[in-house]
C-alpha cells in the first residue's frame, strides 16, 4: 500500500499531540513540495491525504461543540460570584477539592471586595472550544486559501465550516 494511502487510513485515530507539530507544518509544506515537483494540486491521493488529516483534526482536535443545555440543571448561569470573607472563600475552596466537585474556583481581587469565581464545566468546556476554534481559524487562515481550496475540493467549504475559518 502506497505511504499516502496508509497515511489517509490511520489519519483518524490522530491523537491531539500529532497536529502541531508535525501534521499541519507537513501539509503547508506539501503544498510547496508539489507545486516545485509541478504535480498538480487537484491529484486525488494528495486531496485524499490533506482532507483526510484536516477531519481527524477538526474530529480529534476541534471537536463536537458542547451541548448548549446541562440536563437537569435549571440555571443558565454557568459562572457564579460569591463576595465571602477570606476565611470563608478558604473553606469553599478546600470542600469542592475534597469533595472533588467539577468546577474551577479562584478569588477575583479586582473590587473593594474579594469575591470567589466558581465556573461550572459547561463554561469550562465552551471557553476550551472556542480557543480551539479560534487556533483551527488561525491554522486554515496560515494556508494560501486558493491552494488550499484546490487540494480540499469538494470537502473545502464543511471543513472550513466546521473549523472555524468559515466564520
Amino acid at each position: 500500500m502506497p505511504l499516502v494511502m496508509k497515511l489517509v487510513s490511520s489519519a483518524p485515530k490522530m491523537q491531539l499531540a500529532d497536529f502541531n507539530p508535525p501534521w499541519i507544518p507537513f501539509l503547508q509544506r506539501l503544498i510547496t513540495i508539489l507545486e516545485t515537483a509541478e504535480t498538480p494540486l487537484t491529484t486525488p491521493r494528495y486531496q485524499q491525504l490533506l482532507g483526510a488529516v484536516l477531519e481527524s483534526y477538526r474530529d480529534n482536535y476541534v471537536g463536537q461543540k458542547p451541548a448548549a443545555q446541562i440536563p437537569g440543571l435549571h440555571s443558565g448561569t454557568y459562572v457564579c460570584r460569591f463576595p465571602v470573607d477570606e476565611r470563608t472563600r478558604y473553606y469553599l475552596h478546600k470542600e469542592t477539592e475534597r469533595h472533588g466537585v467539577q468546577c474551577s474556583h479562584a478569588t477575583d481581587r479586582s473590587g473593594p471586595l474579594e469575591t470567589l469565581v466558581v465556573t461550572r464545566p459547561r463554561e469550562m468546556e465552551n471557553a476550551e472550544y472556542e480557543l480551539k476554534q479560534k487556533k483551527a481559524t488561525e491554522m486554515f487562515q496560515s494556508f494560501d486559501q486558493t491552494k488550499l481550496s484546490l487540494l480540499l475540493g469538494e470537502d473545502s467549504p464543511p471543513l472550513r465550516r466546521d473549523c472555524g475559518s468559515g466564520r
